[in-house]
């Protein structure tokens, strides 16, 4: 389970956090950030940061295997959307899990404005 995280800078502009989700995620906080636009590249080696990635990538009690390639996408589908929402100011999607063969977060926040696109 992961966690995934856009937040807006006021000097870096959108982040993207990656990381160990649920409650998990407060008490070791062990996660990754990327400036957004971010290269495939960039996702790729942001997934191998977190500690918790090997367990979590090779399946955990009941959190089936994790594909690379399907992480890499859905980042790229969130920062991709993060992107294109003028006065997104954060998203919180905790915890996200491979279900029936999507990604699907289990609870979702998103703080908008009416800034525009917040640059």
């Amino acid at each position: 389970m992961w966690y995934v995280g856009i937040q807006r800078h006021p000097g870096f502009g959108l982040v993207l956090a990656l990381g160990l989700g649920g409650t998990w995620l407060e008490l070791f906080g062990d996660v990754s950030f990327r400036l957004l636009p971010a290269s495939r590249g960039d996702l790729e080696e942001m997934i191998e940061e977190p500690a918790c990635r090997p367990k979590l990538c090779r399946g955990f009690r009941t959190l089936a295997p994790v594909n690379r390639d399907d992480l890499v996408d859905y980042l790229e589908r969130v920062a991709s959307m993060a992107i294109r929402t003028p006065g997104l100011e954060e998203m919180n999607l905790n915890p996200v899990a491979m279900h029936r063969g999507r990604w699907a977060a289990a609870d979702a926040r998103l703080v908008l404005t009416d800034h525009g696109n917040g640059d």
